[in-house]
């Protein structure tokens, strides 16, 4: 390699491949606090932009001991509806769900969805283990066909203390 392209060489990978790597990521926020004091319930925020790989839908997997349904979803400040069906919708503005073996399948139209746009997922989270200390999360994208097309983002959470379960 010529001497001049070394510097150039190695200023691409320690400044513009983490630049690239992170774009190549799913940027996501997550949040989980207690439903009711005493119960085994959470709810849990999830937060994440739009991008190409996230247009025909996504898939959340949790681990065996939770069951978990959408409450609400809202892009970019607007409330979408909710049905509980598997099939792809073919009106926007419209998401399916359907939760089956620890995955929870959040479907829509294509065309309704921007790259770009914000994506906030309120999700119940209900049967837990009261031994259970922390949940895992993980956001994948689907396909056309309803596939997992990849991951997009994983995270591990400390559950929050629920001040009755303390007591017992």
């Amino acid at each position: 390699m010529p001497k001049m392209f070394k510097p150039r060489f190695f200023f691409f990978l320690i400044v513009l491949l983490p630049i690239w790597v992170n774009a190549q990521t799913q940027p996501s926020e997550w949040k989980i606090t207690p439903d009711e004091p005493g119960t085994h319930s959470f709810y849990l925020t999830m937060g994440f932009r739009a991008n190409a790989r996230t247009f025909w839908g996504v898939a959340i997997r949790f681990s065996k001991q939770e069951r978990v349904f959408p409450r609400s979803i809202v892009v970019d400040g607007e409330q979408w509806w909710l049905l509980n069906a598997r099939s792809a919708p073919q009106k926007k503005k419209v998401v399916h769900w359907y939760y089956a073996d620890s995955v929870l399948e959040l479907r829509f139209s294509p065309q309704s969805v921007t790259a770009g746009s914000i994506w906030e997922l309120h999700l119940h989270l209900s049967e837990l283990s009261s031994k259970k200390k922390k949940i895992a999360v993980v956001l994948m994208a689907l396909s056309a066909e309803g596939r997992t097309a990849g991951v997009l983002s994983k995270k591990t959470m400390p559950l929050p203390q629920n001040a009755l379960k303390i007591l017992r």
